[in-house]
């Protein structure tokens, strides 16, 4: 399952790749609206994304200090 994240930044791929082609130029022509919508999008989703991050992060630590704890009591 794709995150929210995932799914915006294929559609901006899309975008880029469907848009005009400026000829004899490396370059494309992206149409702002749809460009916008996504922009803002990502926006609203990132923190919550970061926040999840910084949570399983947190978690892990947690964790890997119970173990470490856990390992010196059984070889002491």
């Amino acid at each position: 399952m794709a995150t929210d994240v995932e799914r915006i930044l294929e559609a901006l791929e899309n975008l880029v790749l469907e848009a005009t082609r400026v000829k004899k130029k490396k370059k494309r022509v992206i149409e702002e609206e749809p460009l916008s919508i996504l922009m803002d999008e990502l926006r609203m989703v990132l923190p919550n994304e970061l926040k999840h991050a910084q949570q399983v992060l947190s978690e892990q630590q947690r964790i890997l200090q119970e173990a470490q704890v856990e390992a010196k009591r059984i070889i002491d």
